[in-house]
Formats: structure tokens, C-alpha cells, sequence
């Protein structure tokens, strides 16, 4: 086999360059943070789909819904800092989301 043989074969170039150390970081970052966008949305639907069904959204609920262990799904963290921390613009987002989320759900049934 000479080397004009393995010329024929395409170059298979890598999806990220290891090298760049502060690209890499910014593409795992965003990937991170895109992941992390899903499973809010995740959460905010189901805690909807609980609230609608059952007339309450507990953790425990939530944990078998998702298949998840309860200390996954305890937002005791995330409820202080959202008690402390949330603007009032960031309320009324989750507010109508969960509208949103409300109608698409009673629309989709029809």
C-alpha cells in the first residue's frame, strides 16, 4: 500500500479543536446552559400538567413523574433564591408561561 492510497480516504476533521482550550470551554458552556433551558421547561410544564390535574405539584409527585430521585427535585435552593432574588418581571414570566403552557395543553385536547 503506498500513500496515495489513504489520499482517497476522506480527512476526518475533529467536531472541536482540543487545542483551543477557551473554545472548547465556551461550546461545552452553551451546551450546558441549553440543557439546562430543556429540564426548566421540563419542570415548569409538569408542575403545570400537577397543578391542572391533581391541584398540587410536590416534590414527590414530580420525582416519579420524571423518573428522578425527591433530593433531584427539592428546588429548596432555588425557592430561597427565587423568594430573594426574582424580579417581578421574571414572576410575571413564569406566569404566563404557565398560561401559555395551560391553553396549549386544553387546545391539544380538542
Amino acid at each position: 500500500m503506498d500513500e496515495s492510497d489513504n489520499n482517497d480516504q476522506p480527512q476526518i476533521e475533529p467536531v472541536i479543536d482540543i487545542r483551543n482550550f477557551r473554545h472548547r470551554a465556551a461550546v461545552f458552556k452553551r451546551i450546558r446552559l441549553d440543557h439546562s433551558l430543556e429540564i426548566t421547561e421540563d419542570y415548569i410544564e409538569l408542575i403545570s400538567d400537577l397543578i391542572e390535574t391533581t391541584g398540587e405539584a410536590r416534590a414527590v409527585d414530580l420525582a416519579s413523574t420524571l423518573g428522578v430521585s425527591k433530593p433531584t427535585v427539592n428546588a429548596e435552593n432555588d425557592a430561597e433564591g427565587i423568594e430573594n432574588h426574582v424580579s417581578q418581571a421574571t414572576l410575571d414570566a413564569f406566569e404566563k408561561a404557565t398560561h401559555v403552557l395551560k391553553e396549549e395543553k386544553l387546545f391539544n385536547k380538542n
